[in-house]
């Protein structure tokens, strides 16, 4: 985990949801692959062991359908940061752009008011 930590895969708040955990190593590698925040994970280790039908019913309710995974990967490919969209009831949600640095949140107000330097 701490190797995991240091080289930026993982958050400090991601190792201290798994810790004492004896799946610890495979629910690393899912919140890798799966780019899970740490309130996600929280909740991932809740549901119990992974393979477990609790860790299953949390997978399903992540799910999103073919329109909005087309949305997100439109738009993380034009912007070059990573775009999350949840879809709450009917035709609202959230749309989420995730940046490393300020000079990335400037990029992204620029783009958004049609500023440029």
């Amino acid at each position: 985990m701490q190797s995991l930590v240091q080289n930026g895969s993982l958050t400090a708040g991601h190792a201290r949801a798994l810790v004492g955990r004896d799946d610890a190593e495979a629910l690393a590698q899912k919140i890798i692959e799966d780019s899970l925040n740490v309130r996600e994970v929280e909740s991932l280790v809740q549901s119990g062991p992974i393979g477990t039908a609790g860790a299953t019913g949390a997978r399903k309710a992540r799910d999103k359908d073919a329109d909005t995974r087309a949305f997100e990967k439109e738009l993380t490919d034009a912007l070059g940061l990573k775009v999350e969209i949840k879809r709450s009831s009917g035709e609202s949600g959230v749309m989420t752009i995730k940046f490393g640095n300020f000079d990335q949140l400037d990029y992204i107000r620029m783009r958004l008011t049609g500023m440029t330097e």
